[in-house]
């Protein structure tokens, strides 16, 4: 890559990518770099070492984007941000379509994130065709579903940990990002917040849902156990809630749950970016050099 362009395209200085190149070799990013023509020719390292060296459980996500996208400081940690939402989203799908018994996965569905976000009328909860099973009403930040929904989606406070930033530098960076915050209600919902607000250590409201406090938390945490919608599976060891999470509306009471974000990267894992950036550097060795997409 010639210098001078790089340092443009970065907005850094020579210095600055200097720095970054000896960072990026200490950690095992890069096996060796050196300077000639006016050009930086760069060996990529191993992605194991530079896990390993940095205690890193994964990549995280990866994906192409233009690269007008993310020149400027604001637009990459916009594109960082929603890349991030987008994986965790996906992988809250997977996961709960995987948690189903394979019996019933026949049986139930679950709807598309682009078929929630966009249905702006109301729904049924005995949904016949062209209509998203078990949703009620998708307002201006909130989707209401019936007890029949099988959740899924991604937390602000889960992008923030992966991205190892704040809940609030999250919100502010996926500005601008069309999405809905599920809530959900079910009759049972109302003895659960009630037993929670009278602070007792264990509440049975049927045969299927029920809360205990969760040892070595704060106060107030509790363990709430209950089915994924109207299927038999639930989640392992139950889900962390407080008595903040329930809200009453329409003489229900219902739960904050995840966001669904309208988000359309083009996910990938990194070992196949790394892969496809190499035999693109290759191709492109007899030809003068171009840079029109960036990975974040």
């Amino acid at each position: 890559m010639p210098i001078r362009f790089l340092c443009q395209v970065l907005h850094v200085s020579l210095r600055r990518l200097y720095q970054w190149l000896k960072i990026g070799k200490c950690c095992g990013a890069f096996r060796k770099y050196y300077r000639v023509h006016g050009c930086f020719c760069i060996w990529l390292g191993s992605l194991s070492k530079v896990c390993q060296a940095l205690g890193l459980r994964n990549w995280g996500a990866v994906a192409t984007v233009p690269l007008f996208d993310i020149l400027t400081r604001a637009g990459l940690k916009a594109a960082a941000a929603g890349i991030q939402a987008q994986q965790l989203q996906h992988k809250s799908y997977v996961a709960a379509k995987l948690s189903l018994p394979s019996k019933e996965r026949k049986f139930h569905r679950l709807s598309e994130v682009d078929q929630i976000l966009g249905w702006g009328k109301e729904s049924s909860q005995n949904p016949v065709g062209g209509q998203v099973p078990f949703l009620l009403h998708v307002g201006p930040s909130k989707a209401f579903v019936s007890k029949g929904f099988i959740p899924f989606g991604g937390s602000q406070e889960t992008i923030a940990e992966y991205l190892g930033v704040s809940s609030r530098t999250v919100r502010r960076h996926l500005i601008g990002v069309d999405r809905r915050q599920i809530v959900q209600a079910k009759a049972a919902y109302r003895k659960i917040e009630q037993a929670m607000r009278w602070d007792a250590d264990f509440y049975r409201a049927d045969s299927s849902i029920w809360v205990e406090c969760v040892e070595n938390a704060p106060w107030g945490t509790y363990a709430l156990h209950e089915p994924n919608g109207m299927s038999s599976a639930s989640r392992p060891g139950g889900t962390e809630v407080t008595s903040d999470r329930f809200f009453e509306y329409m003489d229900k009471t219902w739960i904050y749950r995840c966001n669904l974000y309208d988000l359309d990267y083009n996910l990938n894992s990194m070992q196949r970016s790394r892969r496809n950036f190499i035999r693109e550097a290759y191709r492109s060795q007899t030809s003068e050099p171009a840079l029109s997409s960036g990975l974040v």
